[in-house]
């Protein structure tokens, strides 16, 4: 008996250690850490109602001045419960990137907006990938 409540006090303590508390600021919400990558952002905003016209916008941004991203901004529109793809923009630039664009939508939908950042050294060798995604509800 005693050594089960030993291995059974050995095994509840190694469980214990296994858990990382996490936590955030009421209000604030918990970023992800990139090696390489300084910031990565999406947003969705309504720029004209009366056409259904949505505004994208996605940027990145290395912490390596000399570093490369390669920017895709996907937007997608839930139906039936899937999210099917609606447009893609692509876009490459050095330390920093960004697309604006907008897309005409109809009503009755949420969207999402997913911004994917792949970094590249100056040697064009891959270092990381980041995303964020931005979800608009236009019902």
């Amino acid at each position: 008996m005693k050594k089960k409540l030993c291995a059974l006090l050995l095994v509840l303590a190694a469980c214990l250690m296994m858990c990382v508390p996490v936590s955030a600021a009421q209000g604030e919400t918990a970023s992800p850490y990139y090696t390489n990558v300084k910031v990565v952002g999406a947003s969705l905003s309504m720029e004209d109602e009366s056409l259904g016209k949505l505004r994208c916008v996605g940027i990145a941004l290395t912490k390596n001045l000399t570093d490369t991203i390669q920017l895709t901004m996907t937007l997608t529109r839930l139906e039936n419960g899937y999210w099917t793809p609606i447009k893609s923009w692509t876009n490459t630039g050095v330390n920093t990137c960004n697309l604006s664009k907008a897309w005409c939508v109809p009503k009755g939908y949420k969207y999402d907006l997913m911004v994917t950042a792949k970094v590249y050294d100056e040697n064009g060798i891959y270092r990381e990938t980041a995303s964020a995604a931005y979800i608009y509800d236009y019902t």
